[in-house]
């Protein structure tokens, strides 16, 4: 044999050597790929939540979604035992989130909103009015698939009544801008079902509209301290010693707290027709600017400030200028002033930072959060908030309606349940989950049960902790909760919020990580 020829054969036997070698390690490569992930590692589709997570939704007994601050959005579908990343487009980052049912939804941040149509697998930008950047958007709530709401952070409301094919910027008239519309001051919006169709804007004051935001009215706080109407005797303007020492008593008992006052005048019938003869009412007029200003000048005396005083029902002294226009005038004034006899309605408020509000599962209760733990509850959405007792002394900075009553989440770790006084765990019937019996969807709580029971719920497979918890989110009907906050904090709840499992890496079994234990704070 040739040196030429044994030459050939040993450089193809090289050659093919080769070839099987790289075959042998694809398929050890494959093989790697395909059986490799046994939940020890990560996959690059999966991968646990981590940073500020500043939203969440939970759209079925299984399935939920957590947004972060830095811009991704995360889903699971196993109750938040493993997790993967959502299809989004590249953003700067996110600040809320709302989902309408268990497929659409809307997330919004600076200069974008996100909607979904498959149940948060994969998010399209939507084109927003004028330039993306001026949109900076601070809070989202979607009432349907068709409307939306976002208020930004220049304090105006950009909406959507075609799914997010359009947004438009809402203009505001003068005349809305001085009633005190919510803009600058409002932190976060809240929307409530297509059938309720009222949203919530949550700021330094409560603020509630039944038409997408087009006009908003203050949502009523009942009076701070009871105080009685002060009568007046016919033609008088000075308080009596008894009514002085109430009011004296009222300031003092909210003492150290930011109060705003409210003071009004009334006048009796006899009155308008023994001091407004011949339809001259500036004797009237000035008899009604007395009173207010000798309780004015009381309240100023026990040391409220006057800029924490507000007058209503002031006389209009240029009326006869709307005459023409309004024939009706003064007539419709004196009938708002119109009392039995002669006195001053002073009511007194305390000024809160609101954070969030609810509404209870069966729709007619509402639940209203604010910082310094604040909490204020009605029975019926058309009746004032009262202050009722609170879980503590952190900021509450979220709230969810569950099956058992409330949900509430806040600062320093804070989570507890609240159960509407009257009611019990165990009024709820046969619905029994870890040992708790808890109220079913179709219990919900009575329009009667005030105050609340604040309760320190249960924590499964986790230790003690002191993260901020920035959001709740519960499934429809109550039962199933998600929370999320600060350091990838995850928490989830499938029994109304009785019971909590703190999301992570599953700890090894007979752990001590993987006890019961009661969060401290």
């Amino acid at each position: 044999m040739s040196v030429d020829r044994t030459r050939s054969i040993g450089s193809r036997n090289v050659r093919m050597l080769l070839v099987c070698a790289v075959v042998l390690l694809s398929l050890a490569f494959a093989m790697g790929c395909e059986g490799g992930d046994d939940g020890a590692a990560e996959s690059p589709s999966q991968v646990w939540p981590s940073g500020a997570l500043v939203a969440s939704a939970v759209i079925s007994a299984d399935r939920g979604l957590v947004v972060s601050a830095e811009g991704q959005i995360y889903r699971t579908v196993d109750q938040g035992r493993t997790w993967r990343r959502a299809h989004t487009p590249a953003v700067e980052g996110l600040t809320d989130l709302s989902m309408v049912d268990d497929r659409v939804g809307w997330a919004a941040g600076p200069g974008v909103i996100l909607r979904t149509d498959n149940g948060g697998e994969a998010w399209t930008r939507q084109r927003l009015p004028g330039r993306a950047a001026d949109n900076r958007i601070r809070s989202l709530a979607a009432l349907d698939d068709l409307r939306a709401l976002a208020l930004t952070d220049s304090g105006g409301w950009i909406v959507t009544n075609s799914g997010g094919a359009t947004w438009l910027a809402r203009e505001r008239s003068d005349e809305r801008v001085a009633s005190g519309e919510p803009g600058h001051s409002a932190s976060r919006v809240r929307c409530f079902g297509r059938l309720l169709g009222n949203c919530y804007a949550i700021g330094d004051v409560l603020w509630m509209s039944s038409d997408v935001g087009e006009a908003w009215e203050p949502v009523p706080v009942a009076d701070a301290v009871g105080l009685p109407i002060f009568v007046f005797r016919t033609g008088g303007v000075e308080l009596d010693s008894a009514d002085q020492s109430a009011l004296e008593a009222a300031v003092t008992s909210l003492a150290g707290e930011r109060v705003r006052w409210r003071v009004e005048a009334r006048v009796s019938q006899a009155e308008i027709e023994r001091y407004a003869e011949d339809q001259d009412p500036s004797a009237l007029f000035a008899l009604i600017e007395a009173r207010g200003q000798e309780v004015q000048g009381r309240l100023e005396a026990t040391g409220v400030a006057s800029v924490a005083i507000e007058t209503g029902g002031a006389p209009p002294w240029g009326y006869e200028d709307h005459l023409d226009d309004d024939p009706d005038f003064l007539a419709r004034y004196w009938r708002e002033r119109r009392s039995e006899s002669p006195s001053v309605i002073v009511r007194a408020a305390t000024q809160q930072t609101w954070t969030d509000v609810a509404i209870a599962v069966d729709g007619v209760g509402i639940l209203a959060v604010a910082e310094g733990g604040q909490v204020f509850a009605a029975s019926d959405r058309t009746e004032p908030l009262s202050a009722v007792n609170s879980p503590g002394q952190h900021d509450v900075l979220a709230v969810q309606a569950a099956a058992a009553g409330w949900v509430a989440v806040g600062r320093q770790g804070g989570l507890w349940l609240g159960i509407p006084s009257g009611k019990s765990p165990a009024d709820a019937g046969d619905a029994r989950v870890g040992g708790r019996e808890v109220l079913s969807p179709s219990q919900p709580p009575s329009r009667e049960s005030l105050p609340i029971d604040w309760r320190i719920p249960m924590v499964h497979a986790g230790a003690a902790f002191f993260e901020t918890i920035r959001d709740v989110a519960a499934s429809t009907d109550g039962m199933t909760l998600l929370a999320v906050g600060d350091e990838g904090r995850m928490l989830w709840s499938g029994d109304a919020g009785a019971i909590w499992r703190l999301l992570g890496l599953m700890a090894p079994a007979g752990s001590s990580a993987a006890a019961s234990v009661p969060i401290t704070r």
